[in-house]
């Protein structure tokens, strides 16, 4: 199974926001997010030509990520989890995984849309085995990595880590045909 990790686009600021609301987890993205999201996920199109499952936060800022994946993946199914909230234990991750019900597991792409500090943890626990940050995600980065059964913390290769702006740079470039 291969696994990307995907951090939602820029949001509005967490101080600003909260003179209106006292729901952080109704903070929208902003345009300037909403602009380079969609230039980030058809870049993800370009280099993830398939993508069987997105599955999102609840939070209204990774679901509109998610949108525009949904936008460019429309035959995968689309689901929002708890197990992508930042506060989410990460074995749980593990759980949902193994869940999972496909035909054939080393064929199946599943894109997890959440945040940070929760992505990079996540990342090094399934690398490491351990809650630790290896690197962080950008806002509008993304990871994918390749899992190995059984399907355990530690059994996880790290395939590719774009930043931000090499998504957008790959959106931006034609596709080869090579």
């Amino acid at each position: 199974m291969r696994v990307m990790l995907f951090r939602h686009g820029i949001a509005m600021d967490r101080l600003e926001f909260a003179r209106h609301s006292k729901n952080d987890d109704e903070r929208p993205l902003v345009e300037k997010g909403r602009n380079r999201m969609a230039r980030a996920a058809l870049a993800l199109r370009k280099i993830e030509p398939k993508l069987d499952l997105i599955v999102t936060s609840p939070l209204v800022r990774a679901v509109q990520t998610a949108d525009f994946l949904r936008e460019v993946f429309p035959k995968a199914d689309y689901k929002v989890s708890e197990v992508m909230r930042p506060t989410s234990p990460y074995e749980s991750f593990i759980d949902y995984l193994r869940q999972i019900e496909c035909e054939d597991p080393d064929d199946y792409e599943v894109c997890f849309v959440g945040h940070e500090p929760h992505l990079s943890l996540l990342s090094g626990y399934l690398l490491t085995g351990e809650e630790r940050a290896l690197f962080t995600f950008k806002k509008a980065g993304a990871a994918c990595f390749q899992s190995y059964n059984p399907l355990e913390k530690t059994h996880f290769q790290l395939e590719w880590l774009l930043r931000p702006r090499q998504l957008r740079n790959l959106a931006e470039r034609p596709k080869r045909d090579d």
